[in-house]
């Protein structure tokens, strides 16, 4: 990957909430799914988020602000393959 690819990839780990520190989203509505870990290693810190059921039905108990986290983390996964 080159230098501009890779800023290209942070910048979008950027926009999906990768590089705020640690995370977890749990989902209650299903079980036996993966977790999907983000780890991120930027500016000397190391950022993990743990999604637990990435591309399932969003948890009713989620608040606003973590389904919104979830979406974004959705459209970075998907990008992220893409590179």
């Amino acid at each position: 990957m080159t230098e501009a690819g890779i800023q290209l990839l942070l910048s979008a780990a950027r926009e999906a909430g990768l590089l705020a520190g640690d995370q977890r989203y749990q989902n209650r509505l299903i079980a036996d799914a993966p977790t999907t870990i983000f780890t991120v290693r930027a500016g000397g810190r190391v950022t993990r988020v743990l999604v637990y059921g990435l591309h399932f039905d969003d948890d009713p108990g989620w608040t606003p602000e973590e389904r919104s986290a979830v979406e974004r983390l959705r459209r970075f996964h998907e990008q992220a393959l893409s590179f």
